[in-house]
């Protein structure tokens, strides 16, 4: 593994080797824009008690990946600002929302985003049931069909095949966690996983389906199941144990004590350690409400984003990744970390002697 520092004060940059020999070249692109990098990066933003996550595909495709708050921070205003940029970027047949549940924490921010009740403006598929989404219009929405070899039909985030978005789980329980719609995101050999506020049911049924059909469920990044919390059997051992993130991220704002420390530690104390290196930072977790523990620092890829309401961002060109912590969702830091990526990833590429992605 490789580590390199950011080029600016705002970022934290860390870059890991996942295997060179294999690496293969992406799909070139067909534009030049910054909508087409041939990579697929996946942006969490800071919105407080909420998340909001907009996924940039090699395509050029651009996925809302849940975005909703109840309790905004002061640098909410710059994730919608950012992440509505993101959007203008692709053209509206390339425009997804795709929401893992109804809890308005989850979806509450799509007008600020442009969605306007209008199938021809982006096309949105909905985990859970469409009854619970609140103030929308949902008869042109499309549901979520669960298959772990077969990428979702319905939004298109390959360059090649084999790679897109797959919903893992939809409608698994009772509750609207239970029947959160788990996505995960494949570009080659790399795997990143939104677990929306997915509970041990949820994750049960993940599991059994994974080993049935001897699907292996390791993640390079994950987004952990319900802001970090432990209740309802979330961020389960065994979850942590078939997953074993790189990159892990927890959205919360610490409203209800999220992350709660319990569900860090199933993943700090996994053996090996599956956590990657990266440049040293600080973390905090939660007891309780209103019960805060101290703030750790620690130099693993162990992210909360109400820590200096960052913004997360992992960028893959399918078999290295590199990742930055933004603070204050900073739009130049934001800008330079994919810039910084690409950059970087394109050396080792040629160091290693293979085709470069665009």
């Amino acid at each position: 593994m490789s580590q390199r520092p950011g080029r600016l004060v705002a970022t934290l940059l860390a870059l890991c080797l996942i295997g060179l020999t294999s690496a293969r070249a992406s799909e070139a692109p067909t534009s030049a824009s910054d909508a087409n990098t041939g990579l697929l990066s996946i942006y969490v933003f800071s919105v407080g008690s909420g998340v909001c996550i907009v996924v940039a595909c090699p395509n050029g495709a651009r996925i809302v990946n849940d975005c909703g708050t109840i309790s905004r921070n002061g640098s909410t205003t710059a994730a919608v600002s950012y992440a509505s940029r993101m959007l203008a970027q692709a053209p509206a047949d390339q425009r997804y929302v795709l929401l893992s549940h109804p809890d308005l924490d989850h979806y509450n921010l799509l007008r600020n985003l442009g969605y306007e009740d209008d199938p021809g403006n982006m096309t949105v598929v909905y985990g859970g049931q469409v009854g619970g989404y609140r103030g929308f219009k949902t008869t042109d929405w499309i549901k979520a069909a669960a298959d772990f070899q077969a990428p979702a039909p319905s939004i298109n985030c390959a360059s090649a095949a084999g790679d897109g978005v797959y919903i893992l789980t939809n409608l698994v329980g009772r509750s609207a966690n239970d029947n959160s719609a788990v996505a995960q995101y494949r570009l080659g050999s790399t795997r990143i996983l939104v677990m929306g506020d997915a509970t041990g049911v949820t994750e049960a049924a993940m599991l059994s389906k994974a080993r049935k059909l001897r699907a292996p469920l390791f993640a390079d990044m994950l987004v952990a199941s319900h802001h970090g919390a432990i209740t309802s059997g979330s961020n389960s051992q065994a979850l942590a144990a078939a997953v074993r993130p790189g990159v892990l991220v927890f959205s919360a704002g610490g409203r209800f004590g999220h992350p709660r420390c319990a569900s860090r530690d199933v993943y700090l104390h996994l053996r090996p350690p599956s956590l990657k290196v990266s440049q040293a930072h600080t973390f905090t977790c939660y007891y309780g409400v209103n019960r805060p523990a101290p703030p750790m620092t620690y130099d693993l890829a162990l992210y909360g984003t109400d820590d200096g309401e960052s913004a997360i961002v992992f960028h893959t060109d399918g078999q290295r990744v590199s990742w930055a912590s933004c603070p204050n969702n900073s739009e130049a830091c934001l800008d330079q970390s994919l810039e910084v990526a690409r950059t970087m990833l394109r050396q080792m590429v040629a160091s290693a002697g293979i085709a470069p992605f665009p």
